[in-house]
């Protein structure tokens, strides 16, 4: 997923401008990107465990602003208690 991509996603499912406290902003997933690229990079001044620390976390930022939006919008299409089971993973 592109950073414009996850910005769209997050704005539809929370039916909102871009925001970056609900996560609806393209510069929160272009962070975790950057993060993911300089792992391997000597030219960054960080250690790797700090790199891969960096990743992680922003990594876990995105995800927890997914989950939120993908819970959102099951409200909204008023899913059966069958669909969110296999929405979750469940099934």
């Amino acid at each position: 997923m592109k950073a414009l991509e996850y910005e769209y996603l997050m704005r539809a499912a929370l039916s909102c401008e871009r925001t970056y406290e609900n996560g609806a902003d393209a510069d929160i997933y272009r962070r975790m990107e950057r993060a993911f690229l300089v792992i391997d990079d000597p030219m960054w001044g960080s250690s790797k465990s700090d790199k891969e620390y960096e990743f992680q976390k922003q990594f876990a930022g995105v995800r927890r602003y997914v989950s939120e939006a993908i819970q959102e919008g099951m409200k909204k299409i008023h899913c059966t208690i069958e669909e969110k089971k296999r929405i979750r993973g469940y099934d």
